[in-house]
């Protein structure tokens, strides 16, 4: 009984944290829409794997229908711990779920990334994406035709 107690005592207040860690709010604001058709698939990953454009190794992953969003811009918001992340989107006109490019493997649907970077012959890659989130944050994504 008593090493329950310890147990229990150590885990919630040794070390200074509790059991569950603490959820900061992500909110993110996608700008520059230029056609309220399909979706919008918004993935937040913790780690290089699959970014940006594999949503099956995002962390979580949101799906927004584009009907009548062209005089507001979309919104979405993630509860996540502390921790390195990064974000992809994708505008995703003929929902297939992936992003379609041309013969040379140029996108042909609207993308962002977080910190709205640009990739230079290339996607963008996790390393210039990620930002630590420590506490409720937003970012102001601008799609790139």
């Amino acid at each position: 009984m008593i090493a329950l107690f310890w147990v229990l005592w150590l885990s919630v207040w040794g070390d200074g944290t509790r059991l569950s860690a603490t959820k900061h709010t992500l909110s993110i604001q996608i700008s520059g829409l230029q056609v309220a058709q399909g979706t919008l698939l918004v993935s937040v990953f913790a780690s290089p794997a699959g970014f940006p454009t594999d949503q099956s190794y995002a962390l979580c992953v949101q799906k927004i229908p584009l009907i009548d969003l062209l005089d507001q811009p979309p919104r979405v918001q993630f509860n996540l711990p502390e921790g390195h992340y990064a974000v992809a989107v994708l505008h995703d006109k003929n929902k297939n779920g992936r992003m379609d490019t041309n013969w040379v493997g140029m996108p042909k649907e609207g993308y962002c990334v977080s910190n709205n970077v640009k990739g230079h012959v290339g996607p963008p890659r996790f390393e210039q994406a990620q930002f630590w989130l420590s506490r409720d944050a937003r970012q102001q994504l601008q799609l790139i035709y």
